[in-house]
């Protein structure tokens, strides 16, 4: 079944995925997979957004060694697949159309400060 072109444009105005890899703190390859909802936007620049994440193992042998440490092997020992969720809540601020900067906390208690650059 395919979806049409106004359903897709819908779905990804309400959720804007992002696929990836990364290496988490334990030097192990990871696959990160996430969507960013902006909950609310004023016109004078600020939004406050929230983007919720999975990073852990996949198929892949690539990814085989990510759930060995820390949380991503807790979730193992629990779920049989290691993996660490994220879940970020923040306000970000446009001084332009390609630039902004937001900051925010990923649950528990991971403060983070970051700049972001556009190029559409």
């Amino acid at each position: 079944m395919l979806i049409s072109e106004s359903a897709w444009e819908e779905m990804t105005c309400l959720f804007a995925p992002s696929l990836g890899t990364m290496k988490n703190s334990f030097n192990d390859r990871c696959l990160a997979a996430g969507v960013r909802r902006d909950w609310a936007g004023w016109n004078n620049g600020w939004v406050f957004k929230g983007i919720y994440g999975y990073v852990g193992e996949f198929f892949f042998d690539t990814f085989d060694d990510c759930g060995d440490h820390g949380s991503y092997h807790d979730f193992k020992k629990v779920t049989g697949i290691g993996f660490s969720p994220y879940i970020y809540h923040g306000f970000q601020y446009n001084f332009t159309s390609y630039f902004g900067m937001d900051v925010g906390i990923i649950i528990p208690s991971v403060f983070v400060i970051t700049a972001q650059w556009s190029f559409r």
